[in-house]
């Protein structure tokens, strides 16, 4: 089938919101003399339904325990400190203008909450380039893997998951994706760039000279069935 839609992930994918988030948390374990370690932290990374808790990680570390409450919410206050001075990942704006030249209509697939995702766009003048914003919150509050943001994305914009394709930063983001029957293209972050990929076309550095057409093949048929061999 031609490739008929465009989705892209949110933080990480079109801004590199996940730097901020762990920089953010990384702060208040510092000041109790203890490392919050990467490989810890991305068990959070694409999905706000991880087990895992940053909270619960410190208080073991310091084998005290924290206002809970307080710490939250100052972290969460400088991690949008951080956030708000994040430009575009390389590529983006190139892409979205070729994509949206060809007629081809877009769409964002959030774990995180419409409004936040909404903020952002607007704050980079990006809204009017994306016919859906899908967040968590819309969608009874299922984050990926849930493939439900992914899904509701494809009912807004009126296409097949075969006859889309998406991009994703994240196992979590990858994973929903191919749940929802999207084919997926991988592009890691800084933070991210460890994590294992396997379910996706490909795996890119960065969108960065990324063209429509290279997005065509990787959606391809062909390469399709490549990957599925893998």
């Amino acid at each position: 089938m031609p490739l008929r839609a465009v989705i892209f992930d949110f933080d990480g994918l079109l801004v590199d919101t996940e730097q901020p988030s762990y920089e953010a948390w990384c702060e208040p374990f510092a000041q109790c003399g203890v490392e919050l370690a990467l490989e810890r932290w991305l068990q959070v990374v694409g999905t706000h339904d991880a087990v895992w808790d940053p909270l619960t990680e410190l208080e073991q570390l310091t084998g005290q325990r924290v206002d809970r409450e307080a710490l939250t919410a100052s972290t969460e206050a400088r991690f949008r400190q951080l956030a708000d001075r994040q430009p575009c990942r390389p590529g983006v704006l190139a892409l979205l203008d070729e994509v949206r030249d060809a007629g081809l209509p877009v769409a964002v697939a959030s774990s995180s909450r419409h409004t936040w995702v909404e903020s952002h766009l607007a704050r980079l003048g990006l809204r009017d380039r994306f016919d859906a914003v899908i967040g968590r919150d819309l969608v009874g509050w299922r984050g990926k893997p849930d493939p439900a943001v992914y899904l509701e994305a494809l009912r807004h914009l009126g296409v097949a998951g075969s006859e889309a394709i998406a991009l994703e930063d994240s196992t979590n983001g990858v994973r929903s994706a191919v749940a929802a029957g999207i084919p997926v293209v991988a592009v890691p972050n800084a933070i991210t760039r460890g994590l294992e990929f396997e379910h996706a076309l490909a795996v890119l550095d960065s969108l960065e000279n990324v063209t429509l057409a290279d997005l065509v093949e990787l959606a391809s048929p062909r390469r399709r069935a490549e990957t599925d061999q893998m």
